[in-house]
């Protein structure tokens, strides 16, 4: 008897990276501002393209700057302790 076993495998695509904040949140009142920093990292090889959005309650202003980017290899040098 002959058993013939195939497997069929897709490929999988996986991005290598990830951001920082070394704040995530602040209590602010009407008319003040709060700025966050961000850092991003990739160990991917290949640049990849980078576009932040945001969501905010009525009468709140959110401004990116960039707004978007091309993330490039990263060692790591850069973190944020």
């Amino acid at each position: 008897m002959l058993v013939l076993l195939l497997f069929v495998s897709t490929p999988v695509h996986a991005l290598d990276f990830g951001s920082v904040a070394k704040n995530d949140a602040v209590h602010i009142k009407s008319g003040e501002i709060a700025r966050f920093a961000l850092l991003f990292w990739s160990r991917d090889v290949a640049e990849q393209s980078v576009k932040l959005t945001a969501e905010a309650p009525e009468g709140w202003t959110v401004l990116i700057n960039p707004a978007s980017f091309q993330l490039s290899r990263s060692i790591g040098s850069e973190y944020v302790s």
